[in-house]
């Protein structure tokens, strides 16, 4: 364990190196600034395991984001950061900074192991086929092979599930909810031989309605496994909501209960975990698995936005956070109530007690994941992402 702690701390600060020399190289590349915006969220990011033990971790800080076209408004440069949170091993910058080509979409500029997010973007977002704001009313697939990257990848399906909103601030908006089909990734036990962890994850979106801006994202990720010998549960929660500079919440008073209906599906913790028995993370949980949540994040909310804009990037530095979490390093606090769901609740105006729903996401227990309709769950891999495939038919919208 010591020997892997080492190696991630080494492995972050070497990340540290390459986004700073991605942040010189993007600032003295020539290009006009044309237009410049900043907004600002708070992240609330919980990351629990249960088996051998229990381990706890909870963030809550405010992030920014720095939107900066260039060059006639082909490219545009993100600078997001989050605050009060020590993710570099006491090292500046903290957060992450990235080129977007409108054209293709792609971005550049991120390294170390940020790299991980650029390539699973990248990759993914040419299988996205169906845009998300034409889809409002009705109920479609997104799938993303992850196989080009690695022999050992497999698929994410996911079926999202798009509806109109209405609140009193700011008018009309889009919910958008995604959730996977249980899925599995390759993970090493502590013997050192392979096995299965069981996973599934979902998302929900509140998007403007041109979807080039984000007023909040909710992620619940679930990963079950018995390869050393005992079940075991890696649970993470992520949540942002749009603030103002000084971190009060927008007001989303009239959103309504079919809001709160359309995350109920995802599953958000109802109470806090009672810490018994305190326990570091197992290697499957820490290494492997991490770097699952960072990439089905990624596809959720890709499958979310469409590709439109790169709005779902706001997950970005939530990937140095779940890695900083999983170790213990450089993290303290708490979120308030200990809980994410409670967290929104008395954060947000406009959003109910009634948003956290059970400990299953879809309603599909990972006890019985890997098999849905007599089908294998696909495959994911431990770092990356690939094109894939999509589909969508118009049906009666169930949240």
């Amino acid at each position: 364990m010591n020997r892997v702690l080492k190696s991630k701390n080494v492995s972050c600060l070497t990340a540290i190196f390459f986004l700073i020399a991605a942040v010189v190289l993007v600032a003295s590349a020539p290009a006009m600034a044309e237009e410049q915006s900043l907004e600002y969220y708070k992240m609330l990011s919980l990351l629990e395991y249960k088996g051998f033990g229990q381990f706890n971790s909870q963030v809550e800080t405010m992030v920014t984001v720095k939107k900066q076209d260039l060059m006639d408004g082909k490219f545009a440069k993100y600078l997001i950061s989050a605050d009060n949170v020590d993710l570099t091993a006491g090292q500046n910058p903290q957060g992450m900074s990235f080129v977007l080509d409108r054209q293709t979409k792609n971005i550049s500029g991120l390294g170390g192991d940020m790299k991980f997010i650029e390539n699973v973007n990248n990759q993914c977002v040419p299988a996205i086929s169906q845009v998300t704001k034409a889809n409002v009313g009705t109920t479609w697939k997104q799938s993303f092979d992850l196989s080009p990257l690695s022999a050992s990848l497999g698929e994410i399906n996911f079926t999202l599930t798009a509806i109109n909103l209405t609140t009193e601030a700011f008018g009309d908006m889009i919910a958008v909810r995604a959730i996977s089909q249980p899925f599995l990734i390759q993970a090493v036990a502590a013997d050192g031989e392979p096995g299965d962890v069981k996973c599934k994850i979902g998302t929900v979106y509140l998007f403007s309605p041109e979807i080039d801006d984000i007023y909040m994202s909710i992620s619940v990720f679930e990963a079950t496994t018995k390869i050393n010998g005992k079940k075991e549960k890696l649970r993470s929660e992520v949540a942002t909501y749009k603030t103002d500079a000084a971190g009060v919440a927008v007001d989303l008073t009239g959103i309504g209960k079919k809001f709160e209906k359309l995350i109920k599906k995802i599953g958000l913790r109802k109470k806090a975990m009672k810490i018994k028995d305190q326990a570091d993370l197992p290697r499957w949980a820490a290494v492997e698995c991490l770097q699952a949540v960072k990439a089905a994040n990624i596809c959720a909310a890709l499958s979310c936005e469409g590709a439109v804009n790169p709005v779902g990037m706001v997950f970005g530095p939530t990937s140095g956070l779940l890695g900083a979490q999983g170790t213990g390093f450089g993290i303290g606090g708490s979120i308030a109530g200990g809980t994410v769901g409670g967290a929104l609740a008395g954060g947000v105006g406009g959003v109910g007690g009634g948003i956290a729903g059970g400990a299953t996401i879809g309603g599909v227990g990972l006890g019985t994941a890997g098999v849905i309709g007599g089908a294998t769950a696909g495959g994911i891999a431990v770092a990356g992402g690939g094109g894939g495939s999509s589909s969508s038919s118009s049906s009666a919208i169930t949240p």
